[in-house]
């Protein structure tokens, strides 16, 4: 398994031990984000492929200094007392915004993306789909 694997599942782990999130479904994505997990509640979240942003200059071979991950949440709209799908970004971000990934992983602190880092990428009356922008520093930063 890839350092960036590990890293993803780290993160799913992550999500799955919040109970803010227990009726969620979680999973992690090797073909991108399109993926949808089958909900009771209707709530899915897919933690996307790590891919790089920067490579180190200072070690030899391919390693990166930074990397970053989308998390797609999307909810069916089939209940109006359940919680939105802006509930869950909010969580989602909390959760992971500044944790520390385990060092076996590779990568150190996980942030939000600076700018914009929740997209819409559907709404409508049937379900609503946002995306959360994250970065992750390598250990040898």
């Amino acid at each position: 398994m890839s350092k960036l694997e590990v890293l993803q599942k780290y993160i799913e782990a992550r999500l799955k031990s919040n109970s803010a999130l227990s009726r969620a479904q979680i999973a992690r994505s090797s073909h991108g984000l399109d993926g949808e997990v089958p909900s009771p509640d209707g709530v899915s979240i897919v933690v996307g492929m790590p891919l790089p942003e920067r490579v180190s200059k200072y070690t030899a071979g391919a390693m990166f200094s930074e990397i970053s991950f989308q998390i797609e949440i999307a909810k069916k709209n089939i209940s109006a007392s359940s919680p939105s799908a802006l509930f869950f970004c909010e969580k989602v971000s909390a959760i992971l915004n500044n944790w520390c990934a385990p060092v076996e992983s590779g990568y150190g602190r996980i942030f939000l993306c600076e700018t914009s880092p929740w997209k819409i990428e559907k709404c409508d009356a049937h379900e609503t789909r946002m995306s959360i922008a994250f970065k992750a520093q390598s250990l040898l930063q």
